[in-house]
């Protein structure tokens, strides 16, 4: 589950929903999402995630009550049932009180766990990132630990993003990615057509790859304008 927001999400993967009352907005521009009185969910319910995940997102929180983005269990609706509305649930928030932002794990019947983070937080896009192991939660802000809770949840459970108060202050996302991704994967070209023969040289490009991954260049070559059986297989080029 992931969007970077530059358009609207369909609803298929994300869909927004209303907390009590047909006022609040969900909305996509300049590729920022904002929400402002309603909940954005991934879809569809049947998708959900568990130990061994994690959901990653730049955000921007504001001193309002309860803006939250995280895992949560809950339905499609509105209230009460929805997503946030039941337990359990693992989300950064601004809480009831909205004066700063917390690190907030409930466990289903028990006593919530709710670890103040700072008000500094609040106010400015940061990038968040909690992950779900097999013994608790990693709460981790602009790439540091900043909270660990130990408490071990095995249900199920989606990703949303929620404002709660409709008209105020807002809950903006550049980008929310949930994990698991695939290991692997391939991006084929379009065709560089050369309007002749030629023999192709040097191929230059520009890659900026994350910690932990890489990147392997492959090309093949042929004479027909769409690739058929007479063209060659894909070889690997070096550097």
């Amino acid at each position: 589950a992931a969007s970077e927001f530059d358009a609207m999400p369909p609803t298929g993967e994300w869909d927004n929903f209303q907390w009590v009352t047909t006022i609040g907005s969900t909305t996509v521009s300049g590729g920022l999402l904002t929400v402002d009185g309603t909940r954005l969910n991934t879809e569809p319910s049947s998708l959900t995630f568990g130990p061994g995940n994690f959901v990653e997102f730049v955000a921007t929180f504001n001193a309002v009550a309860n803006q939250h983005i995280g895992f949560g269990a809950g339905t499609d609706a509105v209230t009460p049932g929805g997503i946030f509305n039941v337990f359990p649930f693992a989300i950064f928030s601004t809480g009831s009180g909205g004066t700063l932002l917390s690190a907030r794990t409930y466990e289903l019947n028990t006593t919530p766990h709710e670890f103040a983070l700072s008000s500094s937080y609040l106010g400015a896009m940061h990038l968040y990132r909690i992950e779900w192991t097999a013994t608790g939660f990693n709460y981790l802000i602009d790439g540091a630990l900043v909270h660990t809770e130990p408490v071990a949840i095995t249900t199920p459970m989606r990703v949303g993003i929620a404002d709660y108060t409709a008209g105020g202050q807002t809950l903006s996302v550049d980008w929310i990615h949930a994990s698991p991704f695939a290991s692997s994967g391939t991006f084929e070209s379009r065709i560089y057509n050369a309007g002749a023969l030629k023999t192709w040289g040097t191929a230059i490009w520009t890659s900026d790859l994350p910690a932990g991954t890489s990147l392997q260049v492959s090309a093949r070559k042929g004479n027909t304008p769409t690739p058929d059986l007479s063209w060659g297989s894909y070889s690997s080029i070096a550097t």
